[in-house]
């Protein structure tokens, strides 16, 4: 993929709950081709769990850096940046659990068609294409 003249290859690697252990996947990738940045994608609620952060970051040497984008917030309310830095600092929390990211994004995945009827969704869509 290029971007902005840069050329980026991108793998998505679907997550833990499969036959196989996405940090061997990521640990080969990284033996054989270099990883430059780990996208960690979360999930509020019963998607965030610190074994899987430990696995994947077992997976590569910490010089590697690790960034979260934080998906499903659709339903959050208000600013979706709020899930990570407003009042409940989820970001915090998961720093003091260990789980450190070199930066972040709050987005929601809903499609356009998903959004274009609601004025408020579409918006949130809006910020999830500018945080990333």
């Amino acid at each position: 993929m290029d971007i902005n003249g840069h050329a980026f290859d991108i793998y998505d690697i679907p997550g833990f709950g499969h036959d196989y252990d996405p940090a061997i996947t990521i640990g080969q990738l990284y033996t054989e081709r270099g990883i430059d940045l780990l996208v960690y994608c979360l999930k509020p609620g019963g998607g965030i769990v610190k074994g899987h952060y430990n696995a994947v970051r077992s997976a590569v040497p910490e010089r590697v850096p690790l960034a979260a984008v934080v998906t499903g917030l659709e339903q959050h309310g208000g600013s979706m940046e709020n899930w990570w830095s407003g009042p409940k600092k989820n970001g915090e929390t998961l720093a003091a659990k260990g789980m450190k990211f070199v930066d972040h994004a709050c987005v929601t995945t809903l499609s356009r068609e998903d959004v274009s009827y609601n004025m408020e969704l579409y918006e949130q869509r809006y910020q999830s294409t500018q945080a990333v």
